[in-house]
């Protein structure tokens, strides 16, 4: 079990890492073209030229889960990463 102050500290470093990673995913796409997924499952691709495209669809989001050997709906995590 975690202690209050554990969980605080926790939380405080996954807030930083969202906040990093949303910079160096910013950095990235001016030079590079990212694909990600949305929430709806489509595909898109970014552009450094600031253009984007659907490339594809994905049926079912889901994310595996160490603790438990199985996949889950992506919708059903809590915290999950929205781009």
């Amino acid at each position: 079990m975690i202690s209050d102050k554990q969980s605080t500290e926790l939380a405080k470093k996954q807030t930083m890492l969202k906040i990093l990673y949303q910079a160096w995913l910013a950095e990235k796409r001016k030079y590079a073209v990212i694909t990600v997924v949305d929430n709806e499952g489509n595909l898109i691709e970014y552009h450094p030229s600031g253009n984007q495209r659907t490339v594809g669809h994905v049926k079912q989001l889901a994310y595996f889960s160490r603790s438990k050997n199985v996949r889950q709906p992506l919708d059903r995590v809590k915290g999950h990463l929205k781009i």
